[in-house]
């Protein structure tokens, strides 16, 4: 019987396995400085266009606030003019700009609220427009147009009150209230004006 060796005759030897290095698509490895300017330049831009949005935000905020304490004062003032329309037929409750600019909030005026207070439709005019022109309250006045004093408080900027009748003459009851006031404008060149604004109220106060 034959007897099979089953061991090469070829004497053993190693073999190596020389393994390549797995190189990526791309060698480049981090950020190169034309990649990290490129990149705060175009968020730059971004931040610049944010920064845009907020003031236009905030001048938009700002003239709806002039806009509304506006109207407020211009349809309170319509209602006091009804409540008493002697005193407007007869042309008490008119005020020009240049009679706006002398009035004086710190002269006294007849108080015309309250259960005791007795007042006739002349002074009840007068109370109402010292109301509308200087605001509420004895020291600290808020609520008018006019400041009276450092330290109080104007809800408009640069604010005037007109009142006047049409043809100028009060007895059919016929006005117009005119509240104009100022505010600040950034126009395309980044320069801060100041520009007017105003809303009229044309009504009819009847009996």
């Amino acid at each position: 019987m034959k007897q099979i060796n089953l061991h090469s005759n070829k004497p053993n030897q190693a073999q190596h396995v020389w393994q390549q290095p797995i190189q990526a698509n791309n060698p480049q490895i981090g950020f190169s400085l034309i990649e990290v300017m490129v990149a705060a330049f175009v968020l730059g831009i971004g931040i610049l266009g944010i920064v845009g949005l907020q003031v236009l935000s905030l001048k938009g905020t700002q003239q709806s606030s002039m806009r509304n304490q506006a109207t407020a004062i211009i349809y309170g003032l319509a209602e006091k003019m009804r409540a008493n329309i002697q005193g407007t037929i007869d042309g008490k409750y008119s005020l020009t700009k240049a009679e706006f600019d002398a009035y004086s909030c710190t002269s006294a005026v007849t108080t015309c609220e309250g259960n005791t207070a007795s007042c006739d439709s002349d002074q009840l005019a007068e109370f109402d427009m010292n109301k509308v022109v200087c605001g509420y309250g004895a020291s600290n006045r808020t609520g008018g147009i006019k400041a009276v004093s450092l330290g109080d408080e104007n809800v408009l900027s640069d604010g005037l009150i007109e009142v006047g009748c049409k043809s100028g003459n009060c007895a059919n009851g016929e006005v117009n209230i005119k509240v104009s006031w100022t505010e600040r404008a950034i126009d395309k060149s980044e320069t801060v004006t100041q520009h007017s604004d105003f809303i009229v109220l044309n009504t009819r106060i009847s009996r």
